[in-house]
């Protein structure tokens, strides 16, 4: 048996758009195999679902909400089979919480995860835009405590305020504040020991400046 492993991901992505609503919806499945060794095979059969919709109500002023489910694997599940999707390619930072919780620093145990979010923009002039986001998240598989029980998939809530402002036509500085509110249930997907304190609110605060300069070629 050949040790070649590989994974497929498939998806599809609907949009729609006028003067007042945007939404869009999309759905993702990963199917594959690693062969371990000779005669250990392991496939992945997992998948995602994502939708989003924004309203405008006024030039100024917007309101979102959204919800985002990827497949995970109960904690004591000892099988070899993959049922955790896997994002792949780094853009977690945008759908899931400033604070990266899920899948950047950790796996938590594999669980998936159930984000359901609202937010709301508020634009103060052309050149400044306030926004804030309220995540609530939760495992989408089973979680087990450190008695092996069930424990409650809900992981914490997070609160994203951005702020940006436009200096000129190159130059953006944008910085934000987050705060983490977490649950019991985020302890035991974080390898965290069960005598080791964990902060339930946990906070960030950061600021950034963007330039992209305009370089103008002249020929004769």
């Amino acid at each position: 048996d050949s040790l070649l492993s590989h994974l497929q991901t498939i998806g599809l992505n609907t949009y729609l758009k006028n003067q007042k609503i945007s939404a869009t919806a999309s759905f993702y499945y990963q199917t594959g195999r690693a062969n371990l060794k000779p005669n250990i095979l392991q496939k992945t059969n997992a998948w995602m679902g994502s939708v989003y919709g924004n309203y405008s109500i006024s030039k100024k002023i917007s309101l979102g909400a959204g919800s985002d489910y990827l497949s995970g694997k109960d904690m004591d599940n000892t099988s070899l089979s993959v049922t955790n999707f896997n994002p792949l390619y780094g853009t977690h930072h945008k759908f899931y919480g400033h604070m990266d919780y899920f899948y950047v620093s950790s796996s938590h145990k594999n669980t998936g995860l159930w984000d359901n979010y609202l937010s709301a923009s508020y634009k103060t002039s052309a050149q400044t835009t306030y926004n804030l986001a309220i995540h609530h998240f939760e495992a989408a598989s089973k979680i087990i405590d450190y008695r092996r029980r069930k424990a409650n998939p809900a992981m914490g809530n997070e609160v994203d305020f951005t702020l940006t402002h436009q200096l000129n036509g190159g130059t953006k500085i944008t910085g934000g504040y987050s705060q983490m509110f977490t649950s019991t249930s985020m302890k035991y997907v974080k390898n965290i020991a069960e005598s080791q304190k964990m902060n339930s609110t946990q906070n960030w605060l950061w600021i950034s400046l963007n330039v992209q300069p305009e370089i103008l070629l002249h020929s004769k």
